[in-house]
């Protein structure tokens, strides 16, 4: 049996974007405003600037923070977490993006 062709098995077999046709590109996410969100006690805190509509997409909590008519963040488009490690964000951000 030959040895699979590389360019064949590195081939994507399916794309999201693709398969829903309503999903949103990622140069729509990626264009969207920036947000800053500040993770960490005040005195070591860590401030990320992060895509607003990916931030929406992909967490509950962002989507209910960042509505405009809600809350503090909202109105201000900025995100304190204090009760959370940077370290420890930066792992959802890397599956983020």
């Amino acid at each position: 049996m030959p040895p699979p062709n590389t360019e064949d098995s590195l081939a994507p077999t399916s794309s999201p974007a693709l398969d829903d046709p309503d999903e949103e590109k990622i140069s729509e996410y990626l264009s969207s405003p920036i947000v800053p969100v500040i993770v960490g006690p005040s005195d070591s805190a860590r401030t990320f600037h992060l895509h607003s509509r990916l931030l929406v997409k992909a967490s509950s909590y962002f989507k209910a923070a960042l509505k405009r008519d809600r809350f503090t963040e909202g109105q201000e488009q900025k995100v304190k977490l204090e009760d959370v490690q940077p370290a420890t964000f930066s792992f959802f951000i890397e599956w983020l993006y």
